[in-house]
């Protein structure tokens, strides 16, 4: 189908794509034009619904849009500062970032210093491909950061109040649309807030409207993505999910570590590799041309699935410099590298394996119950349904084909457990129920039913 393959090719080069459906058959615009006493010639035309804006950054991949042509994430980055002194060597930023092909949302509020120190090294590792920031708020000195580091990525400023919302009006926002209402019951209050964002939420507000003291920056970023994912009309199937995770900077992350008792022992201590670093060192992106032709990245990776690329992407952002872990990870080596046969049987069936992360949200989009009672989508007239019930289903029975090729892969290495050396290696491939360092789900009763 064309719309897939021809929408992305506008939207990679930066442009915004409406598709627009039929939400009525011509029999049904009769009707409706004989059930008027004066029908007038506007309503003797089917009618027609935005079902979804396609952005850089709000790309889904579900059944209409075709199949994700690079493996790693795609960010769209909310942010909003506020100046800590009148000198403006400090400030404070409030930000939000959403995969939507994944739906995890990172929210978090941090201090920078005068270089935005932090801020740079958010977009080193998680790149965004669109910002939104509310009009005449950014500093000079970010105003900089966009201009150097973020050329490349689309941007727009947001009015602030009716688009880019403050603390208080993303929480009642969140309170009224019933995200995160656990069944399609009319009854909302079953519906309870993510831990991440009610950790935010004052403490003495038992109705979950007045943001915390150090979270109301945080918020408004939010209200700010929720606002845009709204207009693009994915909110529902991307919030629903309630795939929420603070995002800490690196830096403060260590830094609050290293408080606890025994924190080298207990913890898998990270190095703090910043923006420039990242960019000098040619990690991610070579500095010719951008692309990972030459990088450690390019070296590194021999990943056989997509979700595998994005992980190690992430752990080349912050590698380890606990002797402990790193040793573990080098007793994952040498215990693999006893047992050559069983790796590249397991990696032959890796190589099948469909990007999971990214099918599960888009089986949960197709059956999330908000969407089914008032999205467009809802009441368009497909007349490719039979070609699109086809994909849903192939999409269906692929991701239960992998997780049957994963059970396989645990079956495989279960006679190899006891000659390993590596922790992280049995959490890995060890079934909780069998082991008591596992953390693999026995899955097979859900496969068999």
């Amino acid at each position: 189908i064309a719309f897939g393959r021809f929408s992305d090719v506008l939207v990679q080069k930066g442009y915004k794509v409406a598709r627009v459906e039929q939400t009525e058959t011509p029999e049904m615009m009769e009707a409706r034009c004989k059930s008027m006493s004066h029908p007038t010639k506007f309503d003797k035309v089917v009618r027609r619904e935005i079902c979804r804006i396609i952005t850089k950054g709000t790309q889904t991949y579900s059944v209409l849009d075709g199949n994700p042509s690079e493996s790693h994430s795609k960010y769209l980055l909310c942010f909003k500062e506020k100046l800590n002194d009148a000198s403006g060597q400090q400030r404070i930023y409030g930000v939000c970032f959403v995969d939507t092909s994944v739906g995890k949302f990172y929210v978090g509020q941090f201090h920078d210093d005068r270089h935005c120190s932090r801020l740079r090294t958010l977009v080193a590792h998680y790149p965004p491909v669109q910002i939104l920031f509310e009009k005449s708020n950014p500093s000079l000195d970010t105003k900089k950061v966009l201009k150097s580091c973020l050329s490349a990525s689309i941007q727009e400023g947001l009015n602030p109040s009716s688009q880019f919302w403050d603390a208080s009006k993303t929480l009642k926002i969140l309170a009224e649309e019933g995200y995160f209402v656990k069944d399609c019951k009319e009854d909302h209050e079953n519906g309870t807030l993510p831990p991440v964002v009610k950790a935010m939420i004052s403490g003495s507000d038992s109705l979950a409207l007045t943001p915390g003291e150090k979270h109301e920056l945080a918020l408004s970023a939010l209200g700010a993505c929720i606002f845009y994912l709204k207009k693009c009309l994915i909110d529902q199937e991307l919030l629903s999910m309630a795939n929420f995770e603070e995002y800490v900077p690196v830096d403060l992350d260590i830094e609050r570590a290293q408080t606890s008792t025994s924190f080298f022992a207990k913890t898998s201590r990270r190095m703090v590799l910043d923006g420039v670093t990242l960019t000098n060192l040619e990690i991610l992106q070579n500095g010719t041309n951008g692309s990972t032709e030459g990088t450690l990245l390019q070296k590194l990776d021999a990943c056989f699935t997509p979700f595998g690329k994005r992980l190690l992407k992430q752990w080349l952002c912050a590698p380890l410099c606990n002797p402990f872990s790193i040793n573990d990870r080098l007793n994952a080596v040498e215990d693999l590298m006893a047992i050559p046969g069983k790796v590249s049987e397991v990696g032959e069936l890796l190589r099948k394996l469909p990007d999971l992360e990214r099918l599960l949200s888009k089986i949960h989009s197709i059956g999330s119950p908000l969407k089914s009672q008032n999205h467009p989508d809802s009441r368009a007239v497909m007349y490719e349904e039979t070609t699109y019930s086809k994909k849903k289903i192939g999409d269906f029975l692929s991701t239960l084909e992998g997780f049957k090729v994963m059970c396989e892969v645990i079956m495989i290495m279960e006679d190899a457990i006891d000659d390993f050396k590596s922790n992280i290696l049995k959490q890995v491939v060890c079934l909780k129920d069998k082991n008591p360092k596992g953390r693999f789900p026995d899955l097979s009763a859900e496969l068999k039913r």
